[in-house]
């Protein structure tokens, strides 16, 4: 017989239970009409919760209780609210943040702090560029960079300009890698020992294929199951009519391109807004629902979910 639409549970004998959260039991040989749920059923970690992480548990089962009660296998609702609620309980005792993800403050906090992002001197304790996402309280969050607060538009400009940067002293660095490199006779300053290629033309006159610096992308799936492929590779050939190198961009299981100065340069924009958008959805994967003052939040996150669970079709609950 299917009494969900009058059954709620009695986890009464369930409040003694202080050590743990309250999960499933076999509730069969209770009547009906005594299957309901109280508030002192829900068992708290005694002595490990502060009196904030108190407040934040009896303000989640004040709003649960009734969607428990109203499920159609109020047992069930009540096994997946204690699941849910040990999460977040065990996000509280183990001093974590219950708001951001990034922030690395502990026990109970107003202000939030993410981790510092550097890179470091060679000479100096102190490093040559640092960042942090910084939220306090009562005003938005912003991006510390070397002191300067920075809203998100900023931060990406000053990014945009910090990767611009580091191109240029890679650029450098080729330059002096370059510059004590011994140029063979009939080779360019960037031609890699052993990589360059003499052929011959029916006639016998020959022609050589030079090449240079290879650079490499494979972007291999989250299970390791598949993987993409990039490949550039610097490069001359005689036998054309060309005056300058080429970039020879290819996908090994797709198309090739042979890219100019100008072609190359357009790639590279293209690339670089690419990466841009990449690193913005990267942004996103982490971001939280929309948020709201804490810990309210939670709290609603909580009852989404638990709404979502207990609105399906359950097994029947035996009076």
């Amino acid at each position: 017989m299917n009494t969900a639409t009058k059954s709620t549970i009695d986890v009464q004998s369930a409040a003694s239970a202080t050590t743990s959260l309250p999960a499933a039991v076999d509730q069969s040989d209770i009547p009906a009409e005594c299957m309901r749920v109280a508030p002192d059923a829900v068992a708290v970690i005694d002595g490990k919760l502060t009196e904030a992480g108190e407040m934040l548990v009896t303000e989640l089962v004040a709003e649960i209780l009734p969607l428990i009660n109203q499920a159609p296998s109020p047992e069930a609702a009540l096994a997946a609210y204690g699941q849910l609620l040990g999460e977040g309980i065990a996000s509280i005792v183990a001093g974590r943040c219950t708001v951001y993800r990034w922030c690395v403050e502990t026990n109970y906090h107003f202000d939030h702090t993410g981790a510092d992002h550097t890179v470091s001197s060679l000479s100096r304790d102190e490093p040559l560029v640092y960042a942090h996402l910084l939220h306090l309280s009562g005003s938005k969050p912003i991006i510390g960079l070397q002191g300067e607060d920075l809203n998100a538009d900023q931060a990406r400009s000053k990014a945009a300009e910090l990767r611009k940067l580091a191109d240029t002293v890679d650029e450098m660095a080729g330059l002096i890698t370059e510059g004590r490199t011994a140029t063979t006779p009939g080779h360019w300053p960037w031609c890699q020992p052993g990589e360059c290629v003499t052929r011959q033309y029916d006639d016998g006159e020959t022609y050589i294929e030079h090449y240079g610096r290879k650079a490499t992308a494979v972007l291999v799936d989250t299970d390791g199951s598949d993987m993409l492929q990039l490949r550039a590779n610097l490069c001359y050939d005689e036998s054309t009519t060309k005056k300058h190198p080429d970039i020879f961009l290819e996908d090994p299981d797709g198309n090739c391109v042979f890219l100019d100065v100008i072609s190359l340069d357009a790639a590279i924009a293209r690339l670089s807004n690419f990466t841009g958008d990449l690193r913005g959805m990267r942004r996103q994967m982490l971001e939280p629902p929309c948020e709201v003052p804490a810990p309210q939040k939670i709290a609603d996150q909580y009852v989404d979910r638990l709404t979502v669970g207990v609105s399906e079709p359950q097994l029947e609950v035996r009076a």
